[in-house]
């Protein structure tokens, strides 16, 4: 028997994450058989989804420096957001070395390559996340593959930016 998908969402459990799209995907038969979800995050839509979409697991909000390891316990990272610029999520999952499943949206196809890297959805659209979902399981060296080239792809080209947005972040802590 072919092994079950583990793929996890990390964020805020908001409207504007898309995570009900990810739901709706994977509220199927076949796809509850095949797929374990995990959802890593808090926010006004947790009770509601937690009651209508119950196969999922749900595990909270969790400390930055534990979401590597949470990450790496899983085959795939699915932000199917409508919002976002530069989600720091997405780079964290591919220097993990894991594929990710994301939204054509604002800065997003800069840090992913659709095939490449991960696959690059429209957002709000139940029918192509499911098929990208379907494309990992069906093709699970295809999946391995992104996440090298996601590791490579962040260690060429984000570890700078990563690196002034530490320090950034550092020089507005000290002086503040």
């Amino acid at each position: 028997t072919k092994k079950k998908l583990n793929i996890i969402f990390i964020g805020n459990l908001n409207k504007e994450k898309g995570v009900e799209f990810l739901l709706k995907a994977l509220n199927t038969k076949r796809l509850k058989a095949n797929v374990h979800l995990t959802i890593v995050g808090d926010g006004p839509l947790l009770q509601k989804f937690k009651k209508e979409y119950p196969f999922a697991q749900y595990c909270g909000r969790l400390e930055k420096n534990v979401l590597p390891k949470a990450i790496n316990a899983h085959d795939a990272l699915v932000l199917p957001t409508f919002v976002e610029s530069f989600p720091n999520v997405l780079l964290e999952a591919m220097a993990c070395g894991k594929p990710v499943i994301s939204t054509k949206v604002f800065g997003i196809p800069e840090m992913i390559t659709n095939g490449i890297e991960g696959i690059l959805i429209q957002s709000k659209n139940v029918k192509s996340l499911r098929k990208a979902i379907i494309t990992l399981i069906n093709f699970p060296e295809l999946g391995k593959r992104m996440g090298k080239e996601g590791r490579k792809s962040v260690k060429k080209k984000f570890h700078k930016a990563i690196q002034i947005k530490k320090t950034s972040h550092n020089l507005i802590n000290l002086t503040s």
